[in-house]
């Protein structure tokens, strides 16, 4: 919990620095610096929206993107800055309606503007890019690895896995430390879509159930095709 405070205060300092240099550089010189601020003030002219409101609306259809591509992993720290920034940015608009430049110069102020927002850049940007460029090269293999424990359905969702969920399993037997109670737990490894699938499964047929949930990053096997699994006609 200490760690996520700190890094959502550090966050929030880092799109404070960059929203006051959108405002106090970018906006007064009207310079379309390559961002989504400066296509804001661009489209300022023409769109009868703040350049808050505007900033807000193309990070929210920034995002949709963003989850259409990456799924759910895209974060809610990335939703939490994209929507910080046009939040500062129209609270110095209401806070100082009247701004305008402080140098007098715009090729000054955009100076000021890249040196002020590299800052926020340095401390922001490294992370968020680092945490895309991760899932793009790391990610696309990623898959989970579900291990199971059930106490009366075992049969049942090992058969569902398989025939079913068109998946692998392989089962293990447990031992409970506290009771010395031998169960069998099953283990599959599944993507994105499929682990949806099997947890919609068990939260309707075993809410009760014990599971765990792992990250595997990646995985290396030779598909196995069998006229007859011996699984399921041992549990017939």
């Amino acid at each position: 919990m200490g760690k996520t405070i700190r890094e959502l205060l550090l966050m929030t300092g880092a799109t404070l620095v960059i929203a006051a240099a959108v405002f106090f550089f970018l906006i007064p010189s009207h310079a379309a610096v390559s961002s989504v601020s400066g296509l804001a003030i661009v489209l300022s002219n023409v769109v009868p929206l703040s350049v808050a409101g505007i900033t807000m609306v193309l990070n929210i259809v920034l995002l949709i993107a963003g989850f259409l591509l990456c799924g759910h992993e895209f974060g809610f720290k990335t939703v939490y800055t994209s929507i910080l920034l046009p939040l500062f940015i129209g609270f110095f608009e209401i806070l100082l309606p009247n701004n305008g430049s402080i140098s007098g110069d715009a090729l000054l102020d955009v100076a000021c503007y890249i040196f002020t927002v590299s800052i926020g850049l340095s401390v922001l940007g490294t992370y968020l890019n680092g945490m895309v460029l991760d899932y793009f090269i790391f990610g696309q293999n990623r898959k989970r690895r579900v291990c199971i424990i059930s106490k009366e359905k075992e049969q049942q969702i090992c058969n569902w896995i398989l025939y079913t969920l068109k998946s692998g399993a392989t089962i293990y037997q447990a031992k409970g430390a506290y009771d010395g109670t031998v169960r069998n737990e099953i283990i599959t490894i599944v993507d994105k879509n499929e682990y949806q699938k099997l947890m919609q499964y068990m939260m309707k047929e075993d809410p009760a159930a014990f599971i765990t949930v792992y990250n595997v990053s990646d995985m290396r096997y030779i598909p196995k095709t069998k006229t007859k699994i011996p699984y399921r006609d041992s549990l017939s």
